[in-house]
Order: structure tokens, then C-alpha cells, then sequence
């Protein structure tokens, strides 16, 4: 029943305006992608600190029993690796997140 709503209501605004307004208007509200390198997220050294002391404390009976703990650390493992061999990232910093990653790692994250 939404979905007939819906369509209804797109194709009165289509029908309104000429297909080229439509369009550039469309276009003109899509945000662009970015041209230039991708920031990389930053990690500091006390976020460092507490994902690696989090991510030692994991045990793997934890890890099997709680599916919260694959939720958590999969999407972050990316972002941990890329900070972690980032040049720009302080040495102190790369060592907690790769101790991090060793850690998941241990654990089949």
C-alpha cells in the first residue's frame, strides 16, 4: 500500500516539472564523490590503548558465545589495519592497533 502511495506521489512530481528541471534537480541534491585520497579515521593514542586492552581481554569461548563480539570488531578490523600500516600514524599508536589486530586475529576475527 506505501509503495502505490509512493509511486503515486513520484510520478505527480515527474508530472509536474518537464523531465530536464527534474533531472537537474536531482542532480543538483546528489552529494558528489570526492575526487581526492580518502581520509584515513584517526586513532588516538588512548583509543588505541583501549581497543587493544578490549580486544586482549577477548577470550574465544567469549567470542564463540557472543555473537555481539563479531558484530563489533569485523567492521573495525579494516579501519584498525589501515591506521596501523598508515605512515602518518604516530609509531605508539601503530603498535596498540597492531597488537589489536594480532589479538582479533588470535581470536579467528
Amino acid at each position: 500500500m506505501l509503495g502505490v502511495v509512493v509511486a503515486v506521489l513520484l510520478q505527480s512530481i515527474a508530472a509536474d516539472a518537464p523531465p530536464q528541471a527534474w533531472a537537474a534537480g536531482l542532480v543538483a541534491r546528489v552529494p558528489q564523490p570526492s575526487v581526492g585520497p580518502q581520509q584515513l579515521p584517526r586513532f588516538t593514542a588512548a583509543e588505541a590503548a583501549a581497543l587493544r586492552d578490549e580486544a586482549e581481554a577477548l577470550t574465544p569461548a567469549a567470542v564463540v558465545l557472543d555473537e555481539r563480539a563479531g558484530l563489533r570488531w569485523r567492521p573495525l578490523l579494516g579501519e584498525l589495519t589501515a591506521a596501523a600500516v598508515d605512515p602518518a600514524t604516530p609509531e605508539s599508536v601503530r603498535s596498540d592497533l597492531h597488537a589489536t589486530c594480532v589479538a582479533l586475529e588470535r581470536l579467528g576475527l
